[in-house]
């Protein structure tokens, strides 16, 4: 594309000869992207001519979190992989981890397959048509060496067809790729988006040959799960890379695969499918996937607004493909607490899904309110909620996604025992000039209409929400003075308020099985009332440990969370976190207080597929000194088939 000068000189006869001339070359040609594709699949072809087969060692490390559900699932796998020319590469799974914990079972569970649909035309890949676009975006260092930037996207005109865009290193010098970050594109339901970094590496063969394979990739993909982004990071590193091994040799480790119990998958043009072993000791591709998982769990729940400790115990059903109509259907029903949730992930062309879900709940909580550091024992009221919500969400972009939320919940108040027998204390008492009676709110409906704003990408999450809420009926409540039949110090009666919350959330995974993770959450509203504040809980974006209950409201306020996890002995996981909270009570003249919750959570895997959780909070500091020790505790044991 640029003009090209050619010098023709003529050897002159001796005692003409000209002197040597002083050259300089002040700017060179990059080559094009075009020449540095043509010279990486020329050095990639004599490679793949080279390369006949190889075995490899790996371990996959999956990290699950449904969004607003708190910290990672963690799930890793020790394989052996097995690849020859002409044949579609092999997984063998040799060792499961769940949270670092070593599985012991016989066999690991074949879990529905969830995956991306697969690119058959990967860049760089030599095509006889022009299936991607390349421009040179630069020269940068991939490990110390100097590498070409090329930028690429599909081609115009390739309409709806899944494909890759980003960008590849290619080495300056050899043209071997180095590394390569990729976004897939066009994907279908239920999977959102799909990201990963390639990571290459050179591997000497054994005739001295280097050969550059594939020894990491990192990646995340998000997939609409429960009308909520359920996020999936995946770490996968290869080594002991064996390049072109003796082919008795190959096949003879092929078979003792085979006809070991261990799972093995095959990379099929649909992706991973799982081989089920033949009584002839071959293995079969499974082409119909298992799209359902039956689970049986049990557990103790307590903390402070329950008078007892509540058991649970029941079973959990999960299907992604509901009737063949690729509806995800879950439901856990555990004797006092009841739960269903119905999503179709695959509106508008899969851009958008819509979820149902409801939960039912036999039990009461206790109610409380605080007065300085003392609870106001009168004032003590038994609350059951029953709730339903319908969720809209829209894909914006790879990585952002909008939710319309409506809910709607029936409120039951119920008179307690504690609350009736201070009464009449205070009515025994001389020096106590009143009548008092509690009178309980209205038993009414809420509906609350949400707009959710979320962000996910490389771990990261941040979360933006605004909520307005009406309740059908309301009125003044509290304690009432039988004398002159007026409420004492009566609360304003708001029918509707608004809460808006903004959070964000990311976790550092470390060698052996450790993690770190920092969280912050700031909530604020208006209008808000004793049973319309925030207050602490169990779960969500307002836990605190050792505060779930307790009675502590807020109309804003800010809690921040960093936790460490370990794991000892590849047979007990230890997740320790501290959480300090600053909030604000517009009711309150104590203005801002602070709370410090330290939290011990772990989980260990058991015989007959059984996985234990536990978790412990304890409230260590707090401006309430009366709250200061208080506990709370969740254990649970979920059954597998």
């Amino acid at each position: 594309p640029e003009p090209v000068a050619a010098v023709f000189q003529r050897r002159l006869p001796p005692g003409l000869e000209l002197p040597p001339e002083e050259l300089a070359v002040e700017t060179r040609r990059a080559p094009t992207a075009e020449e540095i594709v043509a010279r990486h699949q020329e050095v990639q072809r004599q490679q793949d001519d080279a390369l006949e087969r190889w075995i490899a060692t790996g371990r996959v490390d999956f990290h699950f979190k449904l969004a607003q559900a708190g910290s990672t699932v963690d799930v890793s796998i020790d394989g052996r992989y097995l690849w020859q020319r002409g044949e579609s590469l092999e997984w063998e799974q040799l060792a499961y981890y769940i949270n670092g914990n070593r599985v012991r079972w016989k066999r690991f569970p074949e879990l529905p397959l969830i995956q991306p649909e697969k690119v058959v035309t990967l860049p760089l890949d030599l095509t006889l048509d022009r299936t991607y676009v390349y421009r040179l975006a630069g020269e940068e260092e991939v490990g110390g060496r100097p590498a070409h930037v090329l930028a690429f996207e599909p081609a115009p005109g390739r309409g709806e067809q899944s494909l890759y865009q980003g960008r590849v290193w290619i080495d300056r010098e050899t043209f071997v790729r180095l590394r390569a970050v990729v976004l897939q594109t066009h994907l279908g339901p239920p999977v959102l988006s799909n990201e990963e970094v390639d990571e290459y590496r050179p591997v000497t063969g054994p005739d001295g040959r280097t050969y550059w394979l594939l020894s990491e990739i990192r990646g995340q993909q998000i997939w609409t799960a429960g009308g909520r982004n359920f996020i999936v990071l995946r770490e996968v590193r290869f080594s002991n890379y064996e390049i072109n091994p003796d082919r008795d040799s190959f096949e003879g480790r092929r078979r003792e695969a085979y006809a070991s119990a261990h799972t093995m998958l095959r990379d099929t043009d649909e992706g991973f499918r799982y081989l089920r072993k033949s009584p002839d000791g071959q293995r079969i591709v499974q082409t119909e996937l298992d799209t359902n998982q039956w689970f049986a769990a049990a557990g103790l729940y307590k903390d402070s607004s329950l008078d007892s400790v509540v058991p649970l115990g029941g079973i959990n059903y999960f299907d992604y493909d509901l009737f063949d109509r690729k509806i995800q259907f879950n439901a856990f029903f555990a004797g006092l607490l009841g739960f269903v949730n119905a999503t179709k992930p695959d509106l508008l062309g899969g851009r958008a899904d819509v979820a149902f879900e409801a939960t039912a709940v036999a039990f009461k909580r206790n109610d409380k309110v605080f007065s300085g550091d003392q609870e106001v024992l009168e004032q003590r009221v038994r609350l059951r909620t029953q709730s339903a919500s319908l969720r809209f969400g829209i894909r914006v972009g790879e990585f952002f996604k909008a939710t319309l939320i409506g809910d709607a919940s029936y409120e039951q108040y119920f008179e307690s025992k504690d609350a009736l027998e201070a009464l009449e204390a205070l009515r025994q008492d001389p020096s106590n000039p009143r009548d008092l009676r509690l009178v309980l709110p209205p038993d009414q409906r809420e509906y609350a209409a949400t707009v959710q704003l979320e962000y996910n990408r490389r771990g990261y999450n941040v979360t933006l929400a605004g909520t307005s809420a009406r309740r059908s009926r309301w009125a003044a409540w509290g304690l009432l003075d039988n004398q002159t039949g007026e409420l004492v110090d009566p609360e304003p009666a708001f029918r509707s308020f608004g809460r808006w919350r903004l959070s964000g959330f990311k976790e550092w995974y470390l060698p052996r099985f450790q993690k770190v993770r920092a969280e912050a959450n700031l909530l604020a509203g208006s209008r808000l009332d004793r049973f319309s504040r925030y207050r602490f809980s169990f779960f969500g974006d307002t836990r605190l440990n050792g505060f779930s209950g307790t009675g502590v409201r807020f109309d804003r306020g800010a809690i921040l969370r960093a936790g460490y996890a370990f794991n000892l002995l590849q047979a007990i996981r230890f997740d320790v976190s501290l959480e300090r909270a600053w909030v604000e009570d517009d009711r309150s003249r104590e203005g801002r207080r602070a709370f410090t919750g330290l939290g011990l959570s772990g989980n260990v895997v058991g015989p007959w597929k059984t996985v234990t959780s536990f978790g412990y909070g304890r409230a260590i500091g707090s401006d309430v000194r009366d709250l200061e020790g208080k506990q709370e505790f969740l254990v649970t044991v979920l059954k597998l088939f």
